[in-house]
Parts: C-alpha cells; structure tokens; sequence
C-alpha cells in the first residue's frame, strides 16, 4: 500500500519561518500582492533588463528557486543527484536580461539545459531523456482539476501510481484545506509534466515543481527512472515512486526555509542574494 502525506504531495508550510503573512493549511496566507502570474507572460519576464543584481547560493536549486521568487518567474525543475553534492554559486548580472542571466547560471553546470518554450521555465539535464522510462512522459488520459491545488494534486499521484505501481492503493494521509487563488481545469491525454506546468499556472502561490533523478540511474519493476525525494534527497522504496515537490516561491527546498519575502517583493534577512 502506498502511503503519502507530506513528503510526497506539496510542500506543507506548517511550522517554517517565514519573513511575512502567515501560516494557514498548507502554505501563506496572501497573495503576491494581488497580482497574478499570468498578468505577464514568461517571454515578457525573460526580457526584463538587470541592471546590477548579484547571487550567491549554495547549489543550482537554491539560486533557481532564488531568481524564480525574484523576478516572479514560474519554473520547472529535473535535477540529478543530490544539489547538496553540486558546487556552490557566486554571480554578478550587469545590463543583461533575466533570459540571459539564467542562460549564464545553467552553463556553469555542464549537463544541464534551459528550455523557454511555453508559459512555465524549464530546466533539466540531458543525462535524463524524456523517453518511455521518464514518468514525466507518462501519458494521463484524463484529469479533472476541480477541487483545488492539494486535492487535485493527489489526482495526479493517484493516476501516476497506477502507471508505475499498478498493484499497489496509493493512501493520502493527511490533508489540508486552504481558500488558494486556484483555477480549475481539464486535461486529457496529457503528460504529468505538462499536468505539472498546469498546476503552477493555476494558482498564484506555488509556482516551482522539482523532480530529482538519482546520479546513477535504476528502475523500478515496470521500467521507470527512480526518483529522490526533492525533501531529503533520499531514494525511497519503489512502492512510494515518484516523488515530486510543488513549493511556494522563496521557498529553499536545500535549506528548508524562506529566502525571498515573496508577499511583498524583497529578499528575506537571511537570503545572500540582492537586487540593486
């Protein structure tokens, strides 16, 4: 039997520091100032000229996740092996635009690939193709998103654990109710990736999916890539394949806390990063 609950569903915001706003259910209160993701379009983000910004971050999650709360950027992000292994960030942006920026950050991280097509940023490394054994690929033939961000997310891994685990009952253990901007959808005959982009563009909030490959590849019994946990960075049992993590923008899933006060748009104390 499967057994999610927090690990393996959302990021449940309980209990974390955060710089503003409050806590409730599972993630802040507010709203990005009332302003929607949708008011501009990613190219639009991406065309924004930096002036003078500087970043230092710890590892390629952390300084994404820090650009994507900074300059309101939906993202979606493969990763493989542990980011905590990676090397750290240290870097100055001078009269270039946000495309260029992360154009420069992805290159130092041989391996891995920027792709701006679409309403949501990708970036993933080419050791992971997006073949039959990428659950990403898999194909979900219907999706009823009616209820909201949480509910309808555990939709996702119920229909995802029918496809890698046909023979085990996914079981959601705990769960949490918040009144999110969130809007409703349907999808057929659509990729958990694109289901996954879909959700981000949904809401206001939760704007970043990550997905962890292990640094060398094994399958599970029915022929797909194992996953790490984007919370520890641990590979659990096949019976708990895949894992992934939708969090809140400024949220450090490495460091387990805020490092950008996205409700009213500047760094939190405890973030290296800065914006000039």
């Amino acid at each position: 039997m499967l057994k999610y609950g927090v690990v393996t569903g959302l990021l449940i915001a309980v209990g974390l520091a955060v710089p503003s706003g409050s806590v409730s259910g599972f993630g802040l209160a507010g709203g990005l100032q009332n302003q929607s993701v949708q008011a501009s379009s990613l190219d639009a983000r991406l065309r924004l000229q930096v002036s003078d910004y500087s970043l230092t971050a710890d590892s390629l999650l952390q300084a994404l996740t820090r650009i994507a709360a900074e300059f309101r950027i939906p993202m979606g992000v493969v990763l493989q092996g542990s980011p905590e292994a990676g090397h750290g960030v240290k870097m100055s942006w001078h009269r270039v635009t946000v495309r260029e920026g992360l154009d420069l950050l992805v290159k130092s991280y041989p391996g891995y690939e920027l792709d701006t097509r679409g309403d949501v940023l990708h970036v993933y490394p080419t050791a992971i193709p997006a073949d039959q054994h990428n659950f990403l690929t898999a194909n979900i033939s219907s999706l009823d998103a009616n209820d909201d961000l949480m509910s309808d997310n555990e939709k996702l891994r119920e229909a995802v654990s029918h496809i890698l685990v046909p023979e085990a009952h996914a079981e959601f253990s705990k769960r949490f109710e918040r009144g999110e901007q969130y809007r409703k959808f349907k999808a057929e005959n659509a990729t958990v990736r694109e289901l996954l982009d879909r959700f981000l563009l949904a809401t206001d909030e939760y704007k970043v999916w990550v997905v962890v490959y292990p640094t060398q590849a094994s399958m599970t019994k029915t022929g797909f890539r194992r996953t790490l946990s984007p919370f520890d960075f641990r590979l659990p049992p096949d019976d708990e394949q895949p894992i992934w993590g939708i969090f809140l923008w400024g949220y450090d899933p490495v460091a387990h806390l805020f490092n950008f006060d996205w409700l009213n748009g500047h760094l939190a104390a405890s973030s290296n990063a800065s914006a000039r």
